[in-house]
């Protein structure tokens, strides 16, 4: 069983990495949903968060973060490395 991560409410901030931020390729949201993955991005278990949190902690839609995923997917910002239906877990290539 994956560890618990906190409920929206109990995160109290987020570290940019520079290579994230100065990005010329990314969106604002795209660059805050990055910093996210890359901050929850710890070995074994990376990042597992739902589309649902991520839309919490962003002030966003569940389909807007399907979107955004979709998109650092395709840049090549992140990779999936399982998807069972329910759980996703996702690492930052950069």
């Amino acid at each position: 069983m994956l560890p618990d991560r906190p409920v929206a409410s109990t995160l109290k901030g987020l570290w940019i990495p520079g290579e994230i931020l100065r990005h010329p390729e990314l969106t604002e949201k795209e660059k805050i949903l990055a910093s996210l993955i890359w901050n929850m991005d710890q070995k074994p278990h990376h990042c597992y968060a739902s589309n649902r949190w991520f839309g919490l902690q962003m002030g966003s839609s569940e389909k807007h973060i399907k979107n955004l995923m979709t998109s650092l997917r395709k840049k090549g910002i992140i990779k999936q490395l399982f998807w069972n239906g329910k759980v996703r877990v996702v690492t930052i290539t950069i």
